[in-house]
């Protein structure tokens, strides 16, 4: 049986593969700039106080060691003008990402938006840390 998020993402047109690593549906967004990124969303939603809500990430960049305090500050301190998500960074991967957690019956045009903004929030970090398009 189709998963709520396959069937959206269906719905969208998006081709999307599926993760194991992440158990997540990966779609790769494609941007008018020739830039692309990739963004994760979860398979399993996470249940709280009877509300179910899904993950939605995408890498921005990965660090050749330890994140420094300075930019873990800057990364937090960036998240007080995010409207739909934060940065997060996975110190086993050494990887920042751009995170938002949204109610999982959300309908196809709230899906893609937030896709879209995900993409574009990590893009935009990607692109002014690493000057190339690499995620």
């Amino acid at each position: 049986m189709a998963d709520i998020i396959e069937k959206l993402l269906d719905t969208l047109g998006y081709e999307y593969s599926f993760s194991e690593k992440y158990n997540s549906y990966e779609v790769n967004l494609h941007f008018d700039d020739d830039r692309q990124q990739r963004v994760y969303v979860k398979k399993h939603p996470e249940k709280v106080n009877g509300v179910e809500f899904r993950e939605i990430w995408s890498p921005s960049f990965v660090l050749p060691e330890k994140i420094s305090n300075a930019l873990a500050l800057r990364l937090l301190e960036n998240n007080n003008y995010r409207a739909i998500g934060a940065w997060s960074y996975n110190a086993e991967e050494r990887m920042v990402y751009f995170s938002s957690k949204v109610i999982d019956n959300l309908s196809a045009a709230v899906l893609d938006a937030i896709l879209i903004a995900v993409a574009s929030d990590a893009d935009r970090l990607e692109q002014k840390v690493m000057g190339v398009d690499i995620m």
